[in-house]
């Protein structure tokens, strides 16, 4: 199986956070672009940080974080909803981009490639677990699923090629499986936001782990 054809492409586009104007390149002061930009990518920066520990994590503690007033943060983002679907956008786009760019080599089989996409993907994903979180007791389901697809498609489409292929176990339905890979995702990144483990002891757990869940008996 060539992995790479089984594969969806997915965007590599600038993060959601960081889609304004460039400033308008006049000498003296910032132009009010480019504070805007910078205002921007501190309150999302200071979202994901505080989301990383605390999905509750109010817009005042976020403004604070980031150095802003609530005004400015509002301007951004009118409600708190608002804020948290900007940072699960984010989250994606970073491990969506992180995934885009991981090393599969060709003819890697499916579990090849599974390693190297978590291994590629992981501290997007580990920074991210907050705002998913966030996410999860903030937004409708819907939304959260249909922001998260770009990260949790790739994943899918792997699985299904993987087991057609016979390299991925087909005792069980690819959903589950789906599922289950993101249940241990999240859980190795909560031991760490815990700091029950390391980044690289969660790492290695997360990969043995996954590995041994999708391997045909």
């Amino acid at each position: 199986m060539r992995v790479r054809d089984s594969m969806t492409p997915v965007s590599t586009g600038p993060d959601p956070a960081s889609s304004i104007s460039p400033a308008d390149g006049r000498a003296g002061r910032p132009a009010p672009r480019a504070d805007a930009r910078r205002n921007r990518e501190a309150v999302m920066d200071a979202a994901l940080r505080l989301f990383r520990t605390d999905p509750t994590a109010t817009v005042a503690q976020v403004a604070q974080a980031a150095g802003v007033g609530r005004v400015t943060l509002y301007g951004h983002y009118p409600t708190r909803e608002a804020l948290v679907g900007a940072a699960l956008s984010t989250a994606v786009a970073r491990a969506e981009r992180a995934m885009a760019e991981a090393a599969v080599p060709d003819g890697a089989t499916a579990t090849e490639a599974l390693r190297a996409l978590l291994t590629a993907a992981w501290p997007a994903l580990a920074d991210g677990h907050g705002a998913v979180a966030a996410a999860c007791r903030d937004l409708p389901a819907d939304e959260v699923d249909a922001r998260h697809a770009p990260v949790v498609r790739p994943l899918r489409d792997l699985l299904a090629s993987g087991a057609a292929a016979g390299e991925v176990r087909s005792d069980q339905e690819v959903p589950w499986l789906v599922a289950a890979v993101s249940a241990l995702v999240h859980a190795a990144a909560e031991q760490v936001a815990s700091g029950a483990m390391t980044h690289d002891d969660a790492t290695a757990s997360l990969l043995t782990s996954v590995v041994s869940l999708v391997r045909p008996a």
